[in-house]
């Protein structure tokens, strides 16, 4: 019996004769030579089913190297969600350099109080006694208003200054303690309740001017 290579051989050397150029080979002479398919046989496929199921089931059950999870409650869950939150935040103590800048700055708008009440009696008097628009009593009404408005600038600057000592205080330190923040604001507010009540009075002699 012939194997394929022997017969790939052995016509070659039969068309090649004398030196001549190979003549093409037929139908029925390729088909003889080319190799045969081979399709897996029944037998081995019932082989290779078993052994590919015991391989999984090993696999499955293999034993694991590290420690087994935990089914034991985790901390978190121990906390009962239902406890009241406080309301009321610790606010700690006020840094002293901040508390005594803050009461310079209030002080300065409270001293700054009699200076205007005076200023705002000369004017009040000035204004209730004004002739028309532009007459001598007029322009010395206008006087005493310039007086009380230059009065004013002091409240306005301890305004200013609180606000500015927060925002820098703020930027420094990326934030500011809560008991900070409380007293600049009660600061701010008792400096904004003295600067209303004294811009009230200029807006009202402002009016009266004016007609």
């Amino acid at each position: 019996m012939l194997y394929p290579a022997e017969l790939r051989a052995r016509a070659g050397a039969s068309i090649r004769v004398g030196g001549c150029a190979a003549q093409p080979l037929s139908p029925r002479m390729a088909a003889a030579l080319r190799p045969p398919k081979r399709a897996l046989r029944p037998a081995i496929m019932r082989c290779l089913v078993p052994n590919l199921a015991i391989l999984s089931l090993a696999a499955c059950s293999a034993p694991t190297t590290g420690p087994e999870p935990s089914l034991a409650p985790r901390a978190a869950e121990a906390i009962d969600p239902r406890v009241p939150i406080p309301g009321e935040v610790p606010t700690g103590s006020v840094d002293p350099v901040l508390a005594q800048r803050l009461g310079q700055l209030v002080g300065e708008a409270r001293a700054g109080v009699p200076a205007f009440d005076a200023r705002q009696a000369d004017a009040d008097r000035l204004a209730g006694a004004a002739g028309p628009m532009a007459s001598e009593s007029w322009v010395a009404a206008q006087q005493a208003l310039s007086l009380l408005i230059e009065q004013f600038g002091v409240t306005t600057r301890a305004a200013a200054n609180i606000d500015e000592l927060g925002a820098s205080r703020l930027q420094g330190q990326r934030w500011i303690t809560p008991a900070d923040q409380q007293a600049i604001a009660a600061a701010a507010a008792e400096v904004l309740a003295i600067s209303n009540r004294q811009a009230a009075a200029i807006d009202r002699l402002k009016n009266q001017l004016a007609r």
